[in-house]
């Protein structure tokens, strides 16, 4: 038995458990963090004379000379955070995520929204702020118009990329579920972009030729387009 192992056995659960509790503990004070800023922030705009509040900041044109490393764009969210009726409340801060710009996104919520997801253990620290968006209820959705720019295709094509691998990693139990999605749909727009549809499940599932033929329906010829 090596020391390493000698030094694993020797922990008790107990001593587990405590060390548990003081890493939460310290977790809490990363989310009280965004609060004890956002209170501080409201009592010194308080304080502060018409317009002259938005000089402590970076960004402003006539800011002081030791202005916080940050601009008044993000001062307003730790103001909200620390405003809001339910986020602001501390025994939460062992669900919520540690960083302020995802607890701005949770503000935005609908009130009714954000306690349901509290109660159905939807919020956890390790949410993102694009994790935010899946709380939302659903609305009527308005196609935007499509990119014409090879700038903004590039960037549109980014975007699902980045979304499509986000999911795939996020949430392993359901890939096969978002194979059949999106083939469903495409098929159901009677989509002819064979191609195109094998590069982006590429870019999410590194699927092989064979899966892809299998999955999607694709040819050589097809799979020869996306190399």
């Amino acid at each position: 038995m090596d020391r390493e192992q000698a030094i694993t056995l020797a922990v008790s659960d107990v001593q587990l458990e405590k060390w548990a509790e003081r890493i939460t503990r310290r977790y809490r004070k990363l989310v009280e963090g965004a609060l004890v800023m956002g209170q501080d922030l409201n009592r010194i705009k308080a304080r502060c004379p018409h317009g002259s509040f938005e000089r402590l900041f970076t960004g402003h044109p006539h800011a002081v000379a030791t202005a916080a490393p940050f601009g008044i764009r993000t001062a307003q969210m730790f103001m909200a955070i620390a405003n809001h009726p339910i986020l602001s409340q501390a025994n939460h801060g062992s669900s919520l995520p540690s960083s302020y710009r995802t607890l701005y996104e949770l503000s935005r919520l609908p009130i009714a929204v954000l306690t349901k997801a509290l109660e159905e253990g939807l919020i956890h620290p390790e949410m993102e702020r694009q994790d935010v968006a899946l709380l939302q209820e659903p609305r009527e959705w308005t196609p935007r118009r499509a990119p014409t720019t090879p700038r903004a295709q590039a960037n549109a094509k980014r975007e699902i990329s980045d979304t499509l691998r986000r999911l795939w990693t996020r949430y392993p139990e359901a890939r096969e579920h978002m194979l059949t999605e999106m083939t469903a749909l495409a098929r159901a727009h009677d989509l002819r972009f064979p191609a195109v549809m094998a590069t982006l499940k590429a870019h999410a599932t590194r699927l092989t030729a064979t899966q892809a033929r299998d999955v999607f329906g694709l040819n050589d010829d097809d799979l020869e387009e996306t190399r």
